[in-house]
């Protein structure tokens, strides 16, 4: 079993909201791409990429989501330490489900 997630990357050069604490990156997905992330049986994510800063952050898509997402916080910048916090998010997801097939249809 390899474990594996998809993500939707968007990139901005606009200023981080500063309204909030952390401050937010603005980016959008639309309504559509996010009822659709959500769907997906395997651990989805938005990808935020400040292109001036080269800075990037990460949030996940799950559960009852779906409305668009027009900004994500920056709590969780793609570090070290946060992309094994992801991979270890990620390889228990996959390890928490029963991937074998007991039997098939199409024996030899």
């Amino acid at each position: 079993m390899t474990p594996f997630f998809f993500a939707q990357v968007k990139s901005t050069r606009q200023e981080f909201t500063q309204a909030s604490r952390p401050p937010r990156l603005p980016i959008k997905v639309s309504e559509k791409d996010i009822r659709r992330m959500v769907a997906f049986p395997a651990p989805t994510y938005v990808i935020g990429v400040h292109e001036d800063e080269e800075r990037a952050f990460v949030v996940s898509v799950h559960g009852t989501m779906s409305k668009a997402v027009r900004s994500i916080t920056t709590g969780h910048e793609l570090t070290c330490e946060t992309l094994k916090r992801l991979w270890n998010e990620v390889r228990e997801f996959w390890r928490n489900r029963e991937m074998k097939r007991p039997t098939s249809l199409f024996l030899n």
